[in-house]
Protein backbone atom coordinates (compact mmCIF):
# COMPACT_ATOMS: atom_id res chain seq x y z
CA UNK A 1 0.00 0.00 0.00
CA UNK A 2 3.17 1.98 -0.05
CA UNK A 3 4.87 3.09 -2.92
CA UNK A 4 7.36 5.51 -1.90
CA UNK A 5 8.46 7.49 1.38
CA UNK A 6 5.88 9.50 4.08
CA UNK A 7 8.32 12.41 4.21
CA UNK A 8 8.78 12.24 0.39
CA UNK A 9 4.90 12.97 -0.14
CA UNK A 10 3.50 9.31 -0.25
CA UNK A 11 0.75 8.03 1.87
CA UNK A 12 -0.86 5.12 2.84
CA UNK A 13 -3.98 3.59 1.99
CA UNK A 14 -6.36 4.10 5.18
CA UNK A 15 -7.81 0.52 4.03
CA UNK A 16 -4.37 -0.78 4.33
CA UNK A 17 -4.33 -3.11 7.54
CA UNK A 18 -1.19 -2.16 9.18
CA UNK A 19 0.96 -4.85 11.72
CA UNK A 20 1.26 -2.46 14.65
CA UNK A 21 -2.43 -1.58 14.27
CA UNK A 22 -3.77 -4.64 14.39
CA UNK A 23 -1.78 -5.95 17.10
CA UNK A 24 -2.49 -2.99 18.92
CA UNK A 25 -6.31 -3.54 18.96
CA UNK A 26 -5.45 -7.51 20.28
CA UNK A 27 -4.27 -6.33 23.29
CA UNK A 28 -0.58 -5.87 22.12
CA UNK A 29 1.62 -3.25 24.09
CA UNK A 30 3.20 -1.34 20.81
CA UNK A 31 6.31 0.12 20.68
CA UNK A 32 8.19 2.05 18.35
CA UNK A 33 11.94 2.58 18.61
CA UNK A 34 13.69 4.92 16.58
CA UNK A 35 12.44 5.99 12.83
CA UNK A 36 9.73 4.35 10.28
CA UNK A 37 8.61 5.95 6.90
CA UNK A 38 5.05 5.23 6.60
CA UNK A 39 3.64 8.02 7.93
CA UNK A 40 4.71 11.79 9.06
CA UNK A 41 7.32 11.38 12.34
CA UNK A 42 4.81 13.31 14.85
CA UNK A 43 1.90 10.94 13.57
CA UNK A 44 3.36 7.32 14.13
CA UNK A 45 0.08 6.62 16.62
CA UNK A 46 -1.79 6.33 13.42
CA UNK A 47 0.05 3.43 12.45
CA UNK A 48 -0.87 1.51 16.14
CA UNK A 49 2.40 2.59 18.34
CA UNK A 50 1.02 3.44 21.72
CA UNK A 51 4.53 3.94 22.68
CA UNK A 52 7.71 6.49 20.99
CA UNK A 53 10.98 5.99 21.71
CA UNK A 54 12.79 8.46 19.24
CA UNK A 55 16.11 8.80 20.55
CA UNK A 56 17.69 11.90 19.86
CA UNK A 57 19.27 10.47 16.67
CA UNK A 58 17.76 7.46 16.26
CA UNK A 59 21.20 5.87 16.14
CA UNK A 60 22.45 2.40 17.63
CA UNK A 61 24.46 4.18 20.31
CA UNK A 62 20.85 5.99 21.28
CA UNK A 63 18.61 3.09 20.49
CA UNK A 64 19.94 -0.41 21.71
CA UNK A 65 20.80 0.47 25.39
CA UNK A 66 16.61 1.82 25.29
CA UNK A 67 15.69 -1.04 23.57
CA UNK A 68 17.82 -3.28 26.65
CA UNK A 69 16.54 -1.12 29.17
CA UNK A 70 13.11 -1.95 27.97
CA UNK A 71 13.40 -5.12 28.10
CA UNK A 72 14.74 -5.42 31.34
CA UNK A 73 12.03 -3.46 32.68
CA UNK A 74 9.47 -6.45 32.64
CA UNK A 75 7.67 -4.99 29.31
CA UNK A 76 3.75 -5.50 29.94
CA UNK A 77 2.37 -9.07 27.49
CA UNK A 78 2.08 -9.75 25.02
CA UNK A 79 4.45 -6.49 22.90
CA UNK A 80 5.77 -5.47 19.59
CA UNK A 81 8.20 -3.52 19.56
CA UNK A 82 9.44 -2.13 16.06
CA UNK A 83 13.38 -1.20 16.26
CA UNK A 84 15.05 0.99 13.45
CA UNK A 85 18.41 2.85 13.22
CA UNK A 86 19.29 5.12 11.52
CA UNK A 87 22.86 3.90 10.55
CA UNK A 88 22.14 2.82 7.34
CA UNK A 89 20.60 6.25 5.87
CA UNK A 90 22.61 8.44 4.02
CA UNK A 91 25.30 10.12 4.60
CA UNK A 92 27.53 7.06 5.00
CA UNK A 93 30.57 8.11 7.27
CA UNK A 94 33.28 8.60 4.70
CA UNK A 95 36.13 6.24 4.82
CA UNK A 96 39.35 6.12 3.57
CA UNK A 97 39.83 4.50 -0.02
CA UNK A 98 39.01 0.60 0.24
CA UNK A 99 42.22 -1.23 -0.26
CA UNK A 100 40.52 -4.40 -0.76
CA UNK A 101 38.33 -5.30 -3.64
CA UNK A 102 34.63 -4.81 -2.75
CA UNK A 103 31.85 -7.12 -4.02
CA UNK A 104 29.41 -4.86 -5.70
CA UNK A 105 25.83 -6.31 -6.16
CA UNK A 106 25.58 -7.57 -9.55
CA UNK A 107 22.76 -4.71 -10.40
CA UNK A 108 25.33 -2.22 -9.95
CA UNK A 109 28.55 -0.91 -12.34
CA UNK A 110 31.51 -2.42 -10.71
CA UNK A 111 33.62 0.96 -10.89
CA UNK A 112 35.92 2.06 -7.99
CA UNK A 113 32.92 4.90 -6.97
CA UNK A 114 30.20 2.18 -6.20
CA UNK A 115 32.97 -0.17 -4.61
CA UNK A 116 33.50 2.95 -2.14
CA UNK A 117 29.99 3.61 -1.64
CA UNK A 118 29.11 -0.22 -0.78
CA UNK A 119 32.04 0.26 1.77
CA UNK A 120 30.93 2.95 3.39
CA UNK A 121 27.34 1.26 3.86
CA UNK A 122 28.91 -1.74 5.15
CA UNK A 123 30.29 -0.30 8.07
CA UNK A 124 27.29 1.21 9.76
CA UNK A 125 25.88 -2.23 8.51
CA UNK A 126 28.24 -3.91 10.74
CA UNK A 127 27.04 -1.40 13.71
CA UNK A 128 23.33 -2.44 13.26
CA UNK A 129 24.28 -5.95 13.34
CA UNK A 130 26.29 -5.49 16.76
CA UNK A 131 23.25 -3.36 18.27
CA UNK A 132 20.67 -6.70 17.16
CA UNK A 133 22.93 -9.01 18.91
CA UNK A 134 23.00 -6.96 21.85
CA UNK A 135 18.82 -6.95 21.83
CA UNK A 136 19.07 -10.66 21.31
CA UNK A 137 21.51 -11.28 24.41
CA UNK A 138 18.97 -9.16 26.08
CA UNK A 139 16.18 -10.89 25.26
CA UNK A 140 17.61 -14.49 26.36
CA UNK A 141 18.83 -12.83 29.63
CA UNK A 142 15.30 -11.45 30.66
CA UNK A 143 13.86 -14.54 29.85
CA UNK A 144 12.21 -13.45 26.65
CA UNK A 145 13.66 -14.99 24.16
CA UNK A 146 11.63 -18.37 24.25
CA UNK A 147 8.43 -16.74 23.61
CA UNK A 148 9.44 -14.77 21.19
CA UNK A 149 8.93 -13.91 17.23
CA UNK A 150 11.85 -11.79 16.01
CA UNK A 151 12.08 -11.11 12.53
Amino acid sequence: GLIGLAHRGFRLRPSVPLLPRMLAETGYSTHLFGTQHETHWQRSQELGYRYEHLGGNRSCEELTPAVIEFLASGPAQPFFAYIAQFETHRPYPQLPPARERVAVPPYLPDAEEVQQDVAELNAPVRLVDASIGQVVSALKQHGLWDNTVFL
